[in-house]
């Protein structure tokens, strides 16, 4: 199995696979992918670092004083396109991912586990209160 980085907390997360998740990971999946693989490689089949990541995502600046290349990320080329109406970082994907799981009635103590956060953060921090929600008539 391949050395990756434990989570900042040191506990294991478990991470249901949901059925459009399962779909996508099975198209992407290569031939011969092997169950230790990890999921998501660079271009040198090893993983992403912090680095190599926010060269893809957003744009970078390298080179001398005189000279600067601009290497737009996928993310800024979309701002800048106007499919997305802001840059985002890629933080913003969890936010998006907790927000549309607890809004979609996913149960708040599987998806705080899978995240590590807490019901009362998930709550707190990503849910407002639904106007539309009605109580159950029991």
């Amino acid at each position: 199995m391949k050395n990756t980085q434990v989570t900042k907390t040191g506990e294991v997360r478990l991470f249901k696979i949901y059925p459009k998740l399962n779909d996508l990971l099975n198209r992407i999946k290569p031939i011969n992918a092997k169950y230790t693989d990890l999921v998501f490689v660079n271009t040198q089949g090893n993983s992403y670092n912090t680095n190599t990541f926010g060269d893809l995502w957003q744009e970078a600046r390298c080179g001398a004083k005189d000279k600067v290349y601009r290497y737009p990320g996928i993310v800024t080329q979309l701002a800048e396109s106007g499919a997305i109406s802001c840059y985002l970082s890629p933080y913003h994907t969890r936010h998006t991912f907790i927000t549309l799981m607890a809004e979609a009635g996913t149960d708040l103590l599987l998806l705080a586990t899978a995240c590590g956060n807490s019901v009362e953060i998930i709550q707190r921090h990503y849910l407002g209160v639904n106007t539309e929600a009605n109580f159950p008539d029991i």
